[in-house]
């Protein structure tokens, strides 16, 4: 009851779809209870992505991670996200090859910043996907491409040379998914996750809470709980 009343009524939800509020809230919904959602908030999803391909072409000029989230919504509300909507042309949307393993055709994936890289990892193993042999991106380089980014303390930063919270936990759970999904070397993607785990330790404040932007705020804290 407490998550139905999250939303006043189901178009309010719907006329999310496929916005950043609309796509996590589902996402989150949906793997706990998808029959708590409105029934037609896929169809609407799916619309959403199929109205941007017609008319922008893409889903996104830059960021990788609008692919992401709407792959792993759709993939938790039941859905293939590998043929989602369809072009301008009629022809079956792949999310999973546009906005991550064949991305780099037309933009790179961290274009964004690491979240590209990230999240590109992490939707890839939540959609338990597999990457043709002739992508531009294996999922080798999506890896490499991630432990390049870690920083000389561990960490690992959305922008600058600072570590951050946020950022070095999101990189431990795609970090995390390497190591049960990919046949990346273990070695080093286990000593990327021991230093990152001490970066977010140096992190802590003294509250024992987690910081952005010097603020203290519990999606930091719930970023390293996760």
């Amino acid at each position: 009851a407490q998550i139905q009343n999250s939303f006043s009524d189901t178009d309010d939800l719907n006329a999310q779809a496929g916005t950043t509020g609309g796509d996590w809230f589902a996402l989150a919904v949906g793997r706990y209870d998808a029959s708590l959602l409105p029934a037609d908030y896929l169809a609407a999803l799916e619309q959403q992505v199929s109205l941007r391909y017609t008319r922008d072409g893409s889903l996104d000029p830059t960021k990788a991670t609008e692919w992401h989230r709407i792959a792993m919504t759709a993939r938790a509300l039941g859905a293939d996200p590998s043929a989602f909507g369809t072009d301008a042309d009629g022809n079956p949307i792949n999310l999973l090859a546009d906005g991550i393993y064949n991305r780099g055709y037309t933009r790179p994936i961290n274009a964004q910043g690491i979240n590209g890289s990230i999240f590109g990892i992490l939707t890839l193993c939540a959609c338990d996907a597999e990457v043709p042999d002739d992508a531009f991106y294996s999922m080798e380089d999506l890896s490499q491409l991630l432990l390049d980014s870690q920083l000389d303390d561990g960490g690992f930063s959305i922008t600058g040379t600072a570590s951050d919270a946020d950022t070095t936990a999101m990189a431990l759970c795609a970090l995390s998914a390497l190591q049960k999904h990919s046949s990346s070397d273990s070695s080093s993607v286990a000593d990327a996750i021991d230093r990152a785990l001490v970066c977010l330790s140096n992190l802590q404040n003294e509250r024992g809470g987690f910081s952005q932007y010097n603020i203290e705020n519990t999606e930091s804290a719930a970023q390293v709980v996760i």
